[in-house]
């Protein structure tokens, strides 16, 4: 693992507040997000989000970095987005 995704662990289980404007979530994924693929969520074009990661088999403490467009998020599985906060407030939760 590289320094720089080693240092990123920490916003990933708490979550992180970049700017009074930006944050670095964790979020559960709930319907109508879920059984969508990555693909489908279109979160940068709707939300202006980018996901960054999602958890892997449900398990909240192991995420795949940078996911294929083509996986489907679970009910339960957490994601991590980069955005605003209007972004984050507008996404179906």
């Amino acid at each position: 693992m590289s320094w720089r995704a080693h240092s990123l662990l920490p916003a990933f289980s708490t979550g992180l507040k970049l700017t009074p404007t930006t944050a670095l979530p964790k979020l559960s994924c709930h319907k109508p997000l879920t059984k969508k693929n990555i693909v489908d969520l279109d979160l940068r074009n709707r939300y202006n989000l980018t996901l960054l990661a999602v958890s892997q088999d449900n398990q909240p403490d192991q995420f795949e970095i940078n996911p294929s467009p083509v996986t489907r998020l679970g009910a339960g599985e957490l994601m991590v987005v980069i955005g605003s906060n209007q972004g984050l407030e507008r996404l179906p939760m």
